[in-house]
Parts: C-alpha cells; structure tokens; sequence
C-alpha cells in the first residue's frame, strides 16, 4: 500500500513538472516546458474559472470587468484599461489612430496590420511582465491551404 501512494505521489510530480503542448487559433504549436507559472486572462468569466479550478495564486493580471472573485478585482488590468488600446463608444484606437468601429472591424484591421497587431500583443506582454519566445502566428489565409487536401 505504502508503495502505491508513493507511486501515485511521484507520477502526480512528474505530471505537474510534464511539457504542457497546445494549438492556437492560427494552427502553431505552442509547447511549453512546464505548465504555466503566470496566466493572464483575456475575458472575466475565464477570470472566475481560473480561480475556481485553484489557479487563482498564477493569475498576474486581467482584462476589464474581471471582478469575481474579490481578489480578482485587485490584478493588473490589460486591455483598454492598462491605456494599450483606447476605446471610445464602439471605436477602437492604437496609439491615437483609430483601427474599427466595433470589435469585428477592429479585429479585421488587425488581420490586415499584422505589425500593428503584434505591437499590441508586444506591449500587452510587457505590461504584465511576460516574456514570450518567439513564435510567430500566420494568418490562416497565408497557410498553404493544399495541405490536408
């Protein structure tokens, strides 16, 4: 029995210390060597489920409107109100310019402005203090759409 616990004890160990592998919305790999020690959450109700899966201590900061649980209301803000991005009614500015009325067109000026996107997404990771390797996301529609047919 003592044998079995030990066991059980080692391989939960091994997984917490496990390379953690996962896709995003672009198709890139992206593999970490650990399971992430810092999370930044990019929506309030991803906020609450952090916190009630236990990871609330690895949260380092949050968008707007992240209020739930209290000690959530206290992290960090990214977003319109960290001043990386103003947002003014339905429009959207970066450094001043305006980039689309409403969040679909300001995220179709982001797919036509990668640079400006990726400066966005630069100073989003300094402001939470993240350091990123390099790993460059391409837009689906400049993938080689032959593959998988």
């Amino acid at each position: 029995m003592r044998r079995m616990l030990t066991a059980i004890m080692l391989s939960a160990a091994a997984a917490a210390q496990a390379q953690v592998s996962v896709s995003d919305d672009y198709g890139n790999r992206v593999t970490l060597q650990q399971p992430a020690r810092r999370v930044v959450s990019l929506a309030p109700h991803l906020t609450e489920l952090l916190y009630a899966a236990g990871a609330g201590e690895r949260m380092v900061a949050a968008i707007e409107h992240s209020d739930y649980p209290e000690q959530a209301s206290k992290l960090p803000r990214i977003g319109s109100e960290a001043g990386i991005m103003e947002k003014s009614g339905a429009w959207y500015s970066f450094n001043g310019d305006r980039i689309g009325q409403g969040r679909d067109s300001a995220k179709e000026f982001l797919k036509q402005h990668p640079e400006i996107a990726k400066d966005i997404r630069e100073k989003i990771l300094d402001k939470a203090g993240i350091k990123r390797a390099a790993v460059e996301a391409v837009p689906p529609e400049k993938k080689d759409k032959s593959k998988g047919k």
